[in-house]
């Protein structure tokens, strides 16, 4: 189930922090780590939502910035707790939906690590809702030090409408 962030803060917070422990996260931290998320308490400047399973567990969470003004989302990142994939698989789906039908957004723009296990679903999603905007290389320096490409998407509601006609 979709949820916004600000509703299970603790056991986001709690979540997030067990997932922050693991070393081989570095390709989400960059330049820098961080342990704990700020949840807003609006929607301001971000959406904040996680997804919970049928036990009300928090499985993952998605945090975008929002440009009210032109009406699109940017920065989209999303990290799945979890190895169960069912249930936070489906939310992304629903919020995709959320944002284009509900929100009625123009566009998700967003951008990925090259050689990251999601860069794959990204590459799907843009394929049937959007486009692989480019990619600039040697555009980031991760945790690790090292220095890698970045991938950027933007998906938006015109491609959503088609696929979904």
């Amino acid at each position: 189930m979709l949820r916004y962030a600000y509703h299970h803060a603790e056991e986001l917070q709690r979540a997030f922090t067990q997932y922050t422990k693991e070393d081989e996260i570095f390709m989400f931290f960059f330049p820098y780590r961080f342990f704990q998320l700020r949840i807003e308490p609006d929607t301001s400047k971000k959406l904040q939502f996680v997804s919970v399973d049928q036990s009300g567990q928090v499985v993952g969470m998605f945090i975008m910035r929002v440009d009210w003004h032109a009406h699109h989302v940017y920065d989209f990142a999303f990290i799945n707790f979890q190895a169960q994939k069912a249930t936070f698989s489906l939310d992304l789906a629903r919020l995709i939906k959320k944002l284009f039908e509900e929100f009625k957004f123009r566009k998700i723009k967003y951008k990925v690590i090259v050689g990251h296990d999601i860069e794959a679903t990204h590459d799907r999603l843009a394929m049937k809702y959007g486009k692989i905007v480019g990619t600039f290389r040697e555009d980031i320096r991760l945790t690790n030090g090292q220095l890698y490409d970045v991938k950027h998407y933007e998906l938006s509601i015109d491609d959503y409408r088609n696929y979904h006609k």
